[in-house]
């Protein structure tokens, strides 16, 4: 059953979820784009250094860390459902509200999370 706490982060962690996924599908469109620039009628990839190969990395690194980002997020949720949402997983002890209302989608308690560096 879920708590209090979890019912009124649920909502939030599903908003978030949803503007991750919108995110990462246009990054990777973007990085489609630049591999792939339309006009490209062979649909062959244009070799990389005639793109912006800074410009193709810095889109992957925003994609890997809005992907990391979206793993919590569905991680949280699953929590919520299993009845888990709010409890740190190593020490099981809550995890505070006011950490909760910052990152919904923290696993650790501030002790733990200072502990694991």
């Amino acid at each position: 059953m879920e708590t209090d706490v979890a019912q009124r982060h649920k909502a939030r962690l599903l908003e978030m979820r949803s503007r991750l996924i919108s995110a990462v599908q246009d990054i990777e469109q973007s990085i489609v784009e630049d591999i792939r620039p339309p006009g490209n009628v062979a649909n062959a990839p244009i070799h990389p250094a005639t793109e912006s190969e800074e410009g193709v990395s810095e889109n992957i690194a925003q994609a890997e860390n809005q992907e990391a980002l979206l793993e919590d997020v569905e991680a949280a949720l699953g929590r919520i459902e299993r009845g888990e949402y709010g409890n740190c997983e190593v020490c099981r002890q809550p995890i505070s509200e006011e950490r909760l209302d910052a990152l919904p989608f923290a696993r650790y308690c501030i002790a733990c999370a200072q502990r694991r560096g």
